[in-house]
């Protein structure tokens, strides 16, 4: 029984009492039975159970006192008009237990008439306490989640359903789409110019069917007005939901025009080479091409990367002037570069460099090229570095995030809890 409606059939005779108090007995829904001031009169084991008081603990006491103060007021109206309308009623309230927990509960509330007229409240509550604590967890969940995205450095915007309506999207994304937030909730073709939805959409649609990740660097996605052309890092990294389905795309967009038209310049006109040097706003260095790779300049850009003086590098070999490189493959792809004379790029790789006394991870953006003068000798090597930390760690902690989230969902019955801070604080556990 989890509705009190048939309990009025049960009690209009005598001879159906013992009917109702075996229904009460069996029911895995808590159900008490009080007189039209509250008194408690009858309850089953289950209410006593979740109320975590005896049977006779709660004969002795009055509907009101089992309710949280907070609901209190809202319940005695609702009870009184049911007194004296004969209407049921619905309520989701708080129980105070017998060891000062409180559970919530959907209570369904009855005024039933013995054979002699006499009026009883009947109330049938429901424990759900978990699915309110796992509410609270989503929206806990939900609302880190948002403000991530919304305190992220780069571009981050959120696509939902296979049309791509814009959940979220942060002021650095608005600034790119040249808009404002009045375009959340509207489709991701209405935030783009004409020339650029139809390819754009394209990959959307490519990334919700296959469920796979893209990404690129220094694409040409769209015009952001009729002078010039931008260019950006991005991905669309797809969201599964708890059966495995794609829901939704994240995407992340960091516009790297002025490092795309640096090196652009880099490779159209070598003899600018050595201002650009100085100026560039990447790190530059050049590197013989011999076996020793043996450091020949670098810049100040180049030096702050990798923790050093220009005068700790220049003149030294790769390994000696960075020992900690050691083991972590750059100096073989340095050599495979001279072997074949074809140019390595590479994308957010991972680096240890020792900075300031400590081993550090970064992230760089990769170019190892043979450098050559105007008759096309080869010079030495030219390495451009730069650096992407920031974005990449800003994109983990937002994908960390929704995977929080997203195992959050998936695991729902299961014991979660997490641990915050240097004392190790539990919080939102469920």
């Amino acid at each position: 029984i989890e509705n009190s409606s048939v309990i009025p059939n049960l009690i209009d005779s005598r001879s159906a009492r013992s009917q109702l108090n075996s229904v009460m007995m069996h029911s895995s829904a808590g159900i008490a039975q009080a007189d039209i001031n509250g008194r408690v009169m009858e309850v089953n084991e289950r209410y006593c159970q979740m109320l975590k008081y005896s049977r006779q603990e709660i004969l002795e006491m009055n509907l009101g006192q089992l309710t949280h103060p907070d609901d209190l007021e809202n319940n005695m109206r609702l009870l009184q008009k049911c007194i004296e309308e004969g209407k049921d009623f619905r309520i989701t309230k708080r129980y105070v237990c017998g060891d000062k927990s409180v559970i919530w509960v959907n209570n369904s509330i009855s005024i039933v008439n013995d054979p002699d007229g006499k009026k009883y409240i009947t109330a049938v509550a429901v424990d759900i306490t978990d699915e309110i604590e796992n509410e609270k967890k989503l929206r806990a969940s939900e609302s880190r989640f948002r403000n991530l995205i919304a305190s992220a450095p780069v571009g981050t915007a959120l696509y939902y359903g296979s049309d791509f309506h814009i959940e979220l999207a942060n002021d650095v994304m608005l600034e790119y789409w040249k808009t404002d937030q009045n375009i959340v909730g509207k489709k991701i073709i209405d935030a783009l110019p004409v020339e650029a939805a139809g390819v754009f959409i394209g990959l959307l649609k490519e990334v919700y069917e296959s469920g796979r990740e893209h990404k690129i660097a220094a694409a040409q996605i769209w015009k952001l007005d009729m002078q010039e052309d931008r260019y950006f890092d991005y991905t669309l990294t797809p969201l599964f939901d708890d059966k495995g389905n794609v829901y939704g795309i994240l995407n992340m967009c960091s516009d790297v025009t002025d490092n795309v038209l640096t090196q652009r310049e880099l490779s159209e006109s070598r003899s600018e080479l050595a201002s650009i040097f100085e100026q560039s706003p990447v790190g530059i260095a050049t590197i013989s091409n011999d076996e020793r790779l043996v450091y020949q300049s670098a810049n100040s850009f180049y030096c702050e990367l990798v923790g050093r003086t220009s005068e700790e590098l220049i003149g030294k070999s790769l390994l000696e002037a960075l020992p900690e490189l050691k083991g972590q493959g750059f100096d073989d792809l340095l050599k495979e570069v001279i072997q074949s004379e074809k140019a390595y790029t590479a994308n957010e790789v991972e680096v240890k460099l020792l900075r300031g006394g400590n081993l550090e991870y970064i992230y760089v953006n990769l170019t190892y090229q043979i450098n050559r003068n105007i008759s096309g000798e080869a010079l030495g090597l030219l390495v451009i570095a730069t650096d992407v930390t920031r974005q990449v760690v800003s994109r983990r902690e937002v994908e960390d995030s929704e995977m929080k989230l997203r195992n959050l969902i998936a695991a729902a019955p299961a014991g979660i809890g997490l641990f915050v801070g240097r004392d190790l604080i539990i919080e939102y556990p469920n």
